[in-house]
């Protein structure tokens, strides 16, 4: 129902993404994609739909979990 928010992976949170809030737009959990992408800390929509800049993408959640995303 929302688009869910990561806590920082420090594999992918650095440099550019530092400042970036790690999320799954809500047309991706919709349509099953698993792209975490990077939000500025300032936007708190939890139904935030824009296409931002992508940090990661995985086929499954699986592969997600497995890479060390967790939700905040």
């Amino acid at each position: 129902m929302f688009a869910p928010v990561f806590k920082n992976n420090p594999k992918y949170c650095v440099g550019k993404f530092q400042d970036l809030t790690p999320y799954i737009a809500y047309d991706d959990v919709m349509n099953n994609k698993y792209i975490i992408r990077g939000r500025p800390v300032s936007i708190t929509s939890n139904f935030d739909n824009e296409k931002r800049e992508i940090i990661s993408s995985y086929t499954s959640m699986e592969e997600l979990v497995m890479d060390g995303w967790r939700l905040d």
